[in-house]
């Protein structure tokens, strides 16, 4: 019998505080950053997390990409406008 150990978070969705002000891009993109980097690394787990790019002409007010258990980026999509990132999830597994 084989047993997969699954630690990942449901993707997270942010569409929040954007306007490309120093407080959208300092205060709201620090948060939400801070607080994915510690719940991944709280929970040991993995979170995958998206933004919306539009308009394009604004910043993100929340990092998008894949945080790997520590906290850390596996993979990160850039700041402005549309991008596409992919990583890919090695899971452990157990043998019975």
């Amino acid at each position: 019998m084989v047993f997969f150990v699954l630690r990942v978070a449901p993707t997270h969705l942010t569409f929040g505080g954007r306007n490309g002000s120093e407080w959208s891009r300092n205060v709201y993109w620090n948060f939400h950053e801070t607080n994915l980097r510690m719940r991944a690394a709280a929970g040991r787990m993995w979170i995958v997390t998206a933004d919306n790019c539009y308009p394009e002409d604004v910043p993100c007010s929340c990092p998008s990409g894949v945080l790997k258990p520590d906290g850390s980026w596996a993979v990160q999509a850039k700041e402005q406008g549309r991008d596409l990132v992919t990583y890919t999830i090695e899971f452990g597994y157990l043998y019975d």
